[in-house]
C-alpha cells in the first residue's frame, strides 16, 4: 500500500494493463505517469524517478480479520458479490499454486530483505537484522498472515518468543505482547506498541527481478535474469 500524495500534490491511481517483470503496472490520471506496483516508482512520465511513500498494511484473510477486528464495516460494492467472488476465487487459486514459492519482502529504496514463507510456518517468531534495522516478523500460520515490525522501543532493543499460549514475552522486560496488534497487555512494557514496518507478499521470481541483491533470512538472495530489456529500449 502507497500514499497517493507526493510532495502537494496528491494523485489519482489506475491500472494500467501493462505487466513488467509479471508485475502490474499503474498509472495516474494526473500526469498520466506509470508506476510500478511493487517498487511505487515512476517509470516512464512527467514524475519518472519519483517514489510513492509505503504504508504498512496487514495481508490477511477476511476470517482472521474479522475475528481480530468484529467491528468492520464493508463499503458496498458496485456491482454484484458473485463478480468480485468469481475474480478472486481465480486469483486465489494462481496464488496458491505457487505457494512454496512465496515470500515477505521487505524493500526501502534500492535495499531490500526477505523471508519465505516455509520458514515462517516453521518459525512464527523470527528476531532478525536487516536493512540496518532489528526486525521482529511474526506469523499465525493458519492464515498466512505476516507482519514486520521493529523490535527497538524506548531505546530497548528487545528479544522475542512465542509462549505455549500463543502471546509474545520479551527477554529484556519479560512484558506480554499480543501476536495480532504487537500492543503489550502486561508487565513494564504494558500500553506501548511496536511500529508495524511496510511490507509485501510477493512470489520469488518477481521479488528477484526488481531486487536482484536482496538478502533473504537464512543467507543472500542469488540474483537471475530479468526480462526488463537494456538501457534505451522500451520495457513494455
Amino acid at each position: 500500500m502507497y500514499a497517493r500524495k507526493l510532495g502537494k500534490q496528491s494523485i489519482t491511481l489506475g491500472v494500467s494493463g501493462k505487466l513488467l517483470d509479471r508485475t502490474v503496472i499503474f498509472f495516474d490520471r494526473e500526469t498520466g505517469t506509470e508506476w510500478s506496483q511493487l517498487t511505487a516508482k515512476g517509470l516512464k512520465g512527467p514524475l519518472k524517478g519519483k517514489s510513492l511513500k509505503r504504508v504498512p498494511v496487514l495481508h490477511t484473510t477476511w476470517k482472521y480479520w474479522k475475528n481480530q477486528h468484529p467491528e468492520t464495516r464493508v463499503l458496498q460494492p458496485v456491482y454484484a458479490m458473485n463478480r468480485y467472488r468469481r475474480t478472486a476465487n481465480r486469483y486465489q487459486r494462481l496464488f496458491d499454486a505457487n505457494r512454496k514459492s512465496k515470500l515477505l519482502g521487505v524493500a526501502e529504496g534500492d535495499k531490500a530483505r526477505s523471508w519465505s514463507f516455509s520458514q515462517l510456518r516453521d518459525k512464527t517468531v523470527i528476531n532478525d537484522s536487516g536493512l540496518g534495522k532489528k526486525l521482529l516478523i511474526v506469523t499465525d500460520k493458519s492464515s498466512d498472515t505476516a507482519a514486520v515490525y521493529s523490535r527497538v522501543i524506548q531505546g530497548k532493543t528487545l528479544h522475542f518468543q512465542r509462549l505455549e499460549s500463543g502471546a509474545l514475552v520479551d527477554r529484556e522486560t519479560k512484558s506480554h505482547w499480543d501476536p495480532a496488534t504487537l500492543k503489550a497487555t502486561s508487565g513494564t512494557m504494558k500500553g506501548s506498541s511496536l511500529t508495524m514496518i511496510p511490507s509485501t507478499h510477493v512470489h520469488r521470481g518477481q521479488w528477484k527481478s526488481y531486487f536482484p541483491k536482496s538478502t533473504s533470512y537464512g543467507g543472500k538472495t542469488a540474483s537471475r535474469p530479468t526480462s526488463r530489456p537494456k538501457a534505451g529500449k522500451k520495457f513494455y
